[in-house]
């Protein structure tokens, strides 16, 4: 590690106070005997790091004991520490090697947790109970149901992110068991999909378990892939087989960019290094533009296929860890892998020619199964790649990762001339505040010289002026809504809507308004039922744009004289919607429904409320049950997401927002979903959930008037799991966690169970 530049970026970074603390290998080791005078530390390595500037650091360490070791990991917290500290200090810790399996500092912000408690990763701590970890293990079919588990052996250990074993049962038989965060659970979906073909082997999955947000995989045979040994050029050409077969499976949903990536860690480069700030801002620039500027068939992508992921067997190759599984470009995969290959021989001194040589022999055995990307194609993306593995070497802790990032730069300027890049000069440094590690490009939204001239080039009126932009909705790492006041040449203003999507530009949500403004819902539609015009998309920022539609939301005007008549025109305009056929690919039925509560959902509130655990897996059954009764309904257009505020009232006009979760699907689940969010919304403003009853009861009534009485029990059935899906959601956020048993109970009534103790429900 170097300690200088450690040293000088936790000087710079003063909103973190432990940063310097945990960046220092000695200063972690003092602050862990302060805390186990007892204990006999020998020395402390450094493993990981995940730094947010100003905001929040993780490393990771394996602690050298006198008898044995044990992994440890800091969390440095910047503001709003106390809160976060507090939380943490109230879940219960497993006994460690060093007494006690958590510590604080709180005058510095600092938690420190001793494997096997992961605050993120909670069943981790549980392991160490044979009971239940045999349980899981037979739950995840790594063993027999009351059969003890021989070994679990730690494989990979990124705290509050991932762990991976190798589970070993009585007979030998040998497994891969993961653990996830809830959110990291559920991107290994994609991957999970994927099949073994003729040169391509894939682990199968053997169960997973949901609750625990844990993955069982069958342990896979091979050799490791060196694709910088002399000889290799058969294994990879075995391994570019394989990742073409892998690239024709079913596409993903998720579609990931490099030109987001490699923003984001510009962004973090030139925190950590300032002197490179201009370099890399620029080289980043050029990259972004001319990816947004290249089109591309979406592909079934590993997401971070690198040597490490690969094992060579009976001349087929052995992919391994699709928990990134994506869509996007052929080539995206190739550069990844060229990428890390330049990191290797940055860091052990390998001719560049190496890698390139080992490309080509991999692009080789591609074009044996399908037409393999283009190098110049290849080229820009692996530039994209080395700028978004920058970081690595000081994620790393590499003893001299300034120089190995400023290395990987100067590989990604010469890879860029090899896709006929110009030469990259000298640009602005990038603004000192990032407002969303996660959307780099949220801040460039908000650069009006940035953005003036892409906005008057999408509205097609040179004069247009930008006289101001601000943030109107933010949820960190997903997604963002600008809005731009706009002047035209007569001195006429109006606003425009920018919609920023962390995971890239939407372009179905785009392609869904747009046409149901063109087909009946234009500005000036006679029936009153509109949705706001399109102006267009800025690729690079991620951004598309529309005309901000007048009104208020319609929650804002319920419990006022005639509110029931305002939701009896919704029934209509949810109708007009559902009858306005617009292509989809995308697909959405009950099983999923069920699915999300089961798998998402619930599990937040036995989290929040281990005492309800049992009741929620009641509800659990109780909904999976209903959902296969749910009568059958030709599926068309849905929004999806349709509730109060996805409705906007200017006077005798609706405006219906929104469409980013447009999909084919039963047209009761929207319906019930309204009827939920109007009883959740009584409940949390009066006490009493039937106080909007009457609105419910006027937009259901015109509603199925006009869709067909045959709804109604579907109408039902979704209104009910939209009511448990509200019972987690009020644990999400504080205005709403006073409802939790309340809606609780309401759910387990109109599904027929038992009410609990008043007690547990509080």
């Amino acid at each position: 590690m170097s300690a200088r530049a450690d040293a000088e970026l936790a000087a710079r970074d003063t909103a973190v106070p432990a940063l310097g603390a945990l960046l220092d290998p000695g200063a972690f080791a003092e602050l862990l005997r302060s805390f186990a005078p007892e204990a006999q530390i020998v020395a402390v390595h450094g493993r990981y790091v995940r730094y947010k500037p100003g905001a929040r650091c993780v490393a990771a360490y394996r602690v050298e004991l006198a008898g044995g070791e044990v992994l440890a990991h800091g969390i440095a917290h910047g503001p709003a520490a106390d809160e976060k500290l507090a939380k943490l200090r109230t879940r219960r810790a497993a006994p460690s090697a060093l007494g006690d399996g958590r510590f604080f500092r709180g005058d510095l912000g600092l938690a420190i947790e001793l494997f096997p408690n992961d605050a993120r990763l909670r069943p981790l701590a549980r392991l160490v109970n044979p009971a239940f970890r045999d349980r899981l293990m037979a739950r995840l079919r790594v063993v027999e149901k009351g059969r003890p588990l021989a070994a679990l052996e730690t494989l990979a250990y990124k705290p509050e992110r991932r762990f991976v074993a190798r589970a070993t049962a009585e007979d030998g038989a040998r497994a891969v068991v993961k653990i996830h965060t809830p959110a990291g659970f559920h991107g290994t979906e994609a991957g999970r999909e994927y099949q073994s073909c003729d040169s391509l082997r894939l682990a199968r999955c053997l169960r997973t378990s949901p609750r625990h947000a844990a993955v069982a995989y069958e342990w896979m045979e091979g050799e490791a892939l060196d694709p910088l040994a002399a000889g290799a050029d058969r294994a990879l050409e075995c391994t570019g087989a394989a990742l073409a077969e892998l690239h024709a499976q079913k596409l993903p949903s998720f579609e990931a960019s490099l030109a987001q990536e490699s923003l984001a860690s510009a962004r973090l480069a030139a925190v950590l290094v300032p002197a490179l700030a201009a370099r890399a801002a620029a080289l980043t620039k050029e990259v972004a533009a001319r990816l947004a500027a290249r089109a591309h068939v979406p592909r079934a992508l590993h997401g971070d296929f690198h040597a490490g992921q690969v094992l060579i067997a009976h001349e087929s190759a052995v992919l391994l860890d699709l928990d990134r599984a994506c869509a996007g470009p052929a080539a995206q995969d190739v550069a990844v892998f060229a990428a890390h290959l330049e990191l290797r021989a940055s860091r052990d001194g390998n001719a560049a020619q190496c890698v390139a040589d080992a490309v080509e022999r991999l692009l080789e055995g591609y074009a044996r199964v399908a037409a393999a990307p283009g190098f110049e194609d290849v080229a820009l993306h692996t530039a994209a790649a080395l700028i978004s593995i920058a970081p690595q070497p000081f994620r790393t802790r590499e003893p001299e990762w300034p120089a190995l990032l400023e290395a990987l730069l100067d590989r990604a300027a010469a890879w860029l001339a090899l896709a006929g890049g110009h030469s990259v000069g000298a640009a602005r440094e990038p603004e000192a505040t990032v407002l969303d590690a996660a959307m780099p490009f949220l801040t460039a939204a908000l650069d009006l010289q940035r953005v003036a001239a892409p906005i008057a080039r999408a509205l097609g009126d040179a004069t247009l002026r930008i006289k101001s932009a601000r943030i109107v909705h933010h949820k960190p790492a997903r997604r963002a809504l600008v809005e731009y006041a706009v002047q035209d040449s007569r001195g006429s203003s109006f606003a425009v809507l920018g919609k920023l999507r962390a995971r890239g530009l939407d372009h179905a949500a785009l392609r869904v308004q747009q046409a149901l403004h063109e087909s009946g819902f234009g500005a000036s539609a006679r029936d009153g039922v509109s949705v706001p015009e399109t102006l267009g998309a800025l690729p690079d920022l991620f951004l598309w744009l529309q005309r901000k539609a007048p009104g208020v939301p319609l929650s804002e005007l319920l419990g006022h004289s005639g509110d029931a008549a305002l939701c009896s025109r919704v029934g209509y305009a949810l109708h007009k919607l559902h009858a306005t056929a617009v292509e989809t690919p995308r697909r959405f039925g009950a099983a999923n429904e069920v699915a999300a509560l089961a798998d998402r959902f619930l599990p937040l509130v036995a989290r929040a409320h281990p005492a309800l655990d049992a009741r929620m897996d009641r509800l659990a059954e109780t909904c999976c049950r209903l959902a296969s009764h749910i009568p059958a309904e030709p599926a068309c257009g849905i929004h999806r997401d349709f509730h109060l505020d996805q409705v906007l009232v200017d006077g005798e006009r609706l405006w219906l927002l929104d469409f980013d979760l447009y999909c084919e699907g039963h047209p009761a689940l929207d319906a019930g979903n309204f009827s939920a969010h109007l009883t959740e919304l009584a409940l949390r403003r009066t006490g009493d959930p039937g106080a909007l009853a009457h609105c419910a009861v006027a937009f259901e009534e015109r509603f199925l008037a006009l869709s067909g009485e045959a709804l109604r029990p579907a109408l039902e059935a979704y209104t009910s799991l939209a009511l448990v899906r509200h019972v987690a959601l009020s644990t999400q956020y504080p205005e709403r966690r006073a409802t939790t048993g309340a809606l609780l109970a309401l759910c387990e009534e109109r599904l027929g169970l038992a009410t609990a103790p008043q007690s547990a429900a509080r």
